[in-house]
């Protein structure tokens, strides 16, 4: 795969999907990325 389609690819995908990245990274201030699933459940 060249450069272009390759971009083009990755910038599909996360357009396809940002609703599941931003929740995932959804998680309060000084809260690490570590533990955020218990975080999670706490909710």
């Amino acid at each position: 795969m060249n450069f272009e389609d390759g971009i083009k690819e990755t910038i599909k995908w996360f357009e396809d999907n940002w609703e599941n990245i931003t929740k995932s990274a959804d998680f309060g201030p000084g809260v690490s990325s570590a533990v955020r699933e218990v975080y999670a459940e706490k909710k």
